[in-house]
């Protein structure tokens, strides 16, 4: 019998066993705390959640033998693996799924640390193969999958931050000039990288990050905004920022004009459920270039980096 159920990105599997077998109630989907933990783990340490399968098999070797494979990457070490130890499976698609034996999570298993053990490691492996995988994903791509997030990370705020019993949990308006500054600091590591004599892939993964924690604040203080009606008003401290005007500008209105419609709630985003994704991302790409970056997508799916003002390392001190 094969049944799903799903924790936060990372989607559960049960395959060749049944939901009583290892504690799962077939009608919630309520997992066991051993399960459960397992599947967090993968959240956390893959690079990419929402392209993992955490797979809980009742016949390992049938479960590999059923999944038409890819190699890993050279750059990832590939393992021998005993009878029964978890696997990443690499599918044609390039999605993975992690197979780990049903027998870990039945009442006479092996116990917790085991499962917690071989998950763990799987969720290393997993990481190091999708960060050789993402080297190659488009710059626009990554800017999509940004602003999913970002309006995630909007939408749950306006869901859960109205009921937040201590208003110091919320990121405002006025916190984000230290956001700009932390933002500035890693711009400039990247420009660091990309300075090198052979700059690596890794500038891409890295420019992607730290412009994505810094507007994940900025989603945060639009949240605190919109709930408390004042739009994209600005408080006098930050107007009179130098950094404000310099690395922000007119896309903080736009960027509150485009998250304000949308609707709170805590389910996760996919562009084709809001269209607003699509033009966040695209605000984005704009917001890159103020900053001094430019990013090309090329016909032979390699992107061009440049830096398009020289007065990056100036202004993030």
């Amino acid at each position: 019998m094969t049944s799903t159920v799903s924790d936060g990105q990372v989607q559960m599997l049960l395959e060749h066993t049944t939901p009583e077998e290892v504690g799962v109630d077939p009608a919630s989907g309520a997992m066991p705390d051993r399960i459960a933990w397992c599947a967090n783990a993968l959240h956390f340490l893959a690079h990419l959640p929402d392209r993992v399968t955490l797979v809980v098999t009742g016949d390992m070797d049938r479960s590999v033998r059923e999944r038409p494979a890819v190699p890993a990457p050279t750059e990832v070490a590939a393992r021998e693996l005993a009878p029964g130890d978890a696997r990443a499976v690499i599918r044609e698609d390039g999605r993975i799924d992690v197979l780990v034996p049903a027998g870990l999570f039945v009442e006479d298993g092996r116990g917790k640390s085991a499962a917690w053990e071989l998950v763990t490691e799987e969720g290393l492996h997993v990481h190091a193969v999708q960060r050789v995988q993402d080297r190659a994903t488009p710059w626009r791509a990554r800017l999509v999958r940004v602003a999913e997030r970002v309006v995630q990370d909007y939408q749950s705020e306006r869901a859960l931050g109205g009921e937040r019993e201590d208003p110091s949990l919320w990121t405002k308006v006025a916190d984000l000039p230290e956001t700009l500054r932390a933002w500035g600091s890693g711009l400039v590591s990247v420009m660091r990288m990309m300075a090198e004599p052979a700059p690596g892939d890794d500038v891409l993964l890295e420019l992607e990050r730290v412009c994505g924690y810094a507007w994940e604040d900025f989603a945060l203080a639009a949240a605190d905004a919109v709930s408390h009606g004042r739009g994209a008003e600005l408080p006098a401290v930050v107007a009179r920022d130098p950094l404000w005007e310099r690395m922000v500008g007119g896309h903080w209105e736009r960027f509150v004009e485009l998250l304000a419609p949308l609707p709170a709630g805590t389910g996760r985003v996919r562009r084709e459920q809001v269209p607003g994704v699509e033009e966040v991302a695209t605000l984005f790409q704009e917001w890159v270039e103020t900053v001094g970056l430019r990013c090309e997508d090329l016909p032979d799916g390699q992107v061009r980096l440049s830096v398009t003002k020289d007065d990056i390392f100036t202004w993030s001190r």
